[in-house]
């Protein structure tokens, strides 16, 4: 894996984009962008915050960079959390309010295309989930030069090269249906290490990295599998089921745990403490 390989070009991209003088640091002109995005990561779970949660990349990340405490969501649903990311606006606004397929999506104005028109080179890898372009999607779509996208599976992705229903893992590179090769992480971090590695080193780039992990299933690369064998993780607070835990919380705080994306039933209706 080239984690470390582009945490490197990240801080390097960082460096070289800033200037430097004896009274000030100037903002950039035209600044390098990387922005990765995990899924479904839980605001405390991170060692920095939580010591019982394992994340030396995010607590490295934090401790050398900012880390914002009072940060929130207003729509915390995939398709609509990422379409509010890439126009900058509302779910009422850019309409998309779920995370089936919206033809409105192609009318969107998405800053990647602001930045193309500014001389930015531009790239996508990952988690899309919004509109239903994913087996549609080619270079220039929203503004990307480069398109390396999840299908299949409701376009969550797979962790590895065989889903779970026995079929070969699929990717969308450049338009182009290919299979994957390994496990997922590690891969979209190739394709993004690849991709800076021979881009024109004379314009400036925009990055956009969306991550499948840690999305359930929680499906550890092989090389983790036993790490943290013997590990007990305490449950947070809002778990209990008790009438104290929903004094003054909405209604749908208790109903949503017998939904699709509740803790019991029946997406994670088979969850359970294991060793992994």
């Amino acid at each position: 894996m080239k984690k470390n390989v582009l945490s490197a070009m990240v801080g390097a991209a960082c460096i070289a984009s800033s200037t430097m003088s004896s009274t000030a640091i100037a903002a950039p002109e035209k600044p390098n962008i990387v922005y990765i995005i995990v899924d479904d990561q839980r605001y405390d779970a991170m060692g920095f915050v939580n010591h019982e949660a394992v994340t030396p990349n995010m607590d490295q990340m934090a401790k050398e960079g900012t880390y914002f405490k009072n940060a929130f969501v207003t729509t915390s649903l995939c398709g609509p959390s990422r379409a509010s990311i890439l126009t900058g606006q509302y779910a009422h606004n850019h309409g998309m309010v779920d995370n089936n397929k919206n033809d409105n999506v192609y009318n969107l104005d998405f800053f990647p295309q602001r930045l193309k028109q500014a001389g930015y080179q531009t790239a996508f890898f990952g988690k899309w989930h919004f509109g239903g372009v994913e087996k549609e999607a080619k270079p220039g779509f929203a503004g990307f030069d480069k398109w390396v996208g999840f299908i299949g599976s409701n376009s969550q992705g797979n962790y590895y090269p065989i889903n779970e229903f026995g079929g070969a893992s699929e990717l969308n590179v450049d338009g182009k249906i290919v299979k994957q090769k390994g496990y997922i992480t590690d891969e979209l971090t190739d394709y993004a290490v690849d991709w800076l590695e021979h881009r024109d080193k004379n314009k400036p780039f925009m990055l956009y990295l969306g991550h499948k992990g840690v999305h359930a299933d929680f499906l550890p690369a092989p090389r983790h599998i036993g790490k943290l064998k013997g590990k007990e993780f305490t449950k947070p607070d809002s778990w209990v089921n008790n009438a104290a835990n929903y004094e003054g919380k909405p209604r749908w705080v208790k109903d949503q745990r017998n939904s699709w994306h509740g803790i019991d039933f029946p997406y994670m209706e088979n969850l359970v403490v294991t060793q992994i």
